[in-house]
């Protein structure tokens, strides 16, 4: 689900006079180059926990560009072919795409279907998943632009339960807007037996400072631009410490000071850039406070600048075996009629198992109540005993 737009930010044409390798505020190239803030280790913490454990719902909220879809993105890439996830964003739209999908990710291949068959499928594979102990996790990014046909889906699924416990854990990204959704009168019945709530902050003025230094480290040019500290404060204040503001504004720097031939950036070159695009300065909070009330919300963009980033959604090898459904994500490549019979199959198998467990608790608790009228029995043998030897005793 890739962006189809053109990324100016990837193909800068000041790489040369900086000496830089690559470009320094592009989309990184690879999960290793991800800036490590102080928030970074407990999200992925966070994220492993609903991935190890079923039954979990993650509320991840963060504002517009603060880095949400390049930390699932980075998180998601290191998990295995082992690992049954599925990931999607708001450019799915309706229950046929959703499902196919899903399915699509977890193994099937050229799935199709109509909503009520493809409904079904799910449902047989996620119990089939949850007996054999397999947790399935669902990543939604931009899920508060996701359309309410898909958070019916969504609903659907989760109520999957084998033994009492959700097979399902999910993970919702979205912005601010994402906590009033969840608390519609819809979600609110979405109850999970584990809930987290994490927020993404934007930097602090340390952090975007080493950010940028992190990410000129990367791009080979660490030493060839030179910010003043003036530079860096105004770059903090323009950008309110939001990753996707920061990337665009330094380019645009960049792009400004090798136009003047100098690489030394001065709060100069900052503001030039910043009437350019008609920038303002955000209003920092006194005494790490949050913004009053009365403060109006400011909008800060450059047009035309980078495109949006998308959570990878993932890719299933071709190659995996149809035995391993009951091990890993793999399924067979048939179609749905020949798949609805293995599933139909499986189920009557489930179903006279569950037949035997519950006739097996029958005669366990039969056993119970024998046992306890012996014990009875007993107790009852046991005090005439005592009253036999007693009345010997007195003669």
């Amino acid at each position: 689900m890739a962006r189809a737009l053109k990324n100016p930010i990837a193909d800068p044409t000041y790489l040369d006079f900086f000496g830089m390798a690559q470009p320094p505020f592009a989309p990184l190239s690879g999960p290793s180059q991800i800036f490590h803030s102080d928030q970074y280790s407990l999200l992925m913490t966070h994220l492993a926990g609903a991935t190890e454990q079923s039954d979990c719902l993650m509320v991840v909220c963060g504002a517009d560009g603060s880095g949400k879809t390049t930390l699932l993105n980075r998180y998601t890439t290191n998990l295995g072919q082992d690992v049954s996830f599925a990931t999607f964003d708001e450019t799915c739209t309706d229950g046929n795409q959703f499902y196919c999908a899903f399915l699509r990710q977890l193994g099937f291949q050229d799935i199709s279907g109509t909503l009520q068959e493809l409904r079904r499928i799910t449902r047989e594979f996620l119990i089939h998943r949850g007996i054999a102990g397999d947790p399935v996790l669902v990543i939604i990014d931009n899920a508060h632009l996701v359309s309410p046909s898909v958070f019916e889906q969504l609903r659907w699924i989760a109520d999957t339960k084998v033994e009492e416990t959700r097979v399902l854990s999910m993970v919702l990204a979205g912005n601010s807007d994402l906590p009033r959704i969840m608390d519609s009168p819809a979600m609110r019945m979405l109850k999970f037996r584990k809930h987290i709530d994490f927020t993404i902050r934007v930097y602090t003025e340390e952090e975007t400072e080493d950010y940028v230094r992190h990410r000129l480290r990367l791009a080979g040019g660490a030493d060839a631009a030179k910010f003043s500290n003036e530079a860096r404060q105004l770059i903090y204040r323009f950008t309110g410490g939001t990753p996707s503001l920061i990337n665009m504004l330094c380019n645009e720097v960049l792009t400004e000071a090798f136009t003047q031939k100098t690489r030394v950036i001065t709060d100069e070159i900052v503001r030039t850039v910043a009437d350019r695009h008609q920038l303002v300065p955000h209003v920092v909070p006194l005494h790490s406070k949050g913004r009053r009330s009365t403060d109006p919300e400011i909008t800060i963009t450059i047009p035309d600048q980078v495109a949006e980033e998308r959570i990878t959604a993932r890719e299933v090898p071709p190659s995996q075996s149809a035995d391993s459904a009951a091990t890993g994500p793999a399924t067979p490549d048939v179609d749905a009629k020949k798949l609805l019979e293995q599933i139909s199959r499986l189920s009557e198998q489930l179903g006279e198992f569950k037949a035997e467990r519950k006739q097996s608790r029958k005669d366990l608790r039969l056993r119970d109540r024998q046992i306890g009228k012996l014990k009875e029995q007993l107790a009852g043998l046991v005090a005439q005993h005592k009253k036999v030897q007693h009345e010997i005793s007195a003669r």
